[in-house]
C-alpha cells in the first residue's frame, strides 16, 4: 500500500476502535501507528 492510503486506513481505524474515548485524536494516533512500518523501512534502509 501507498503511504496516503495507510494515513487514511489508519486513521478511519483509529476513529473506529479510539473513537469514543479519545475524540478527534484517535484519527491521529491511528494514522502514526499505521505508517510506523513506513518509518522503520526508511529509517534503517
Amino acid at each position: 500500500m501507498d503511504s496516503l492510503t495507510h494515513l487514511v486506513l489508519g486513521a478511519a481505524i483509529g476513529e473506529v476502535v479510539l473513537g469514543k474515548k479519545i475524540g478527534r485524536r484517535a484519527m491521529l494516533w491511528g494514522a502514526i501507528a499505521d505508517n510506523i512500518p513506513d518509518i522503520i523501512h526508511f529509517y534503517f534502509y
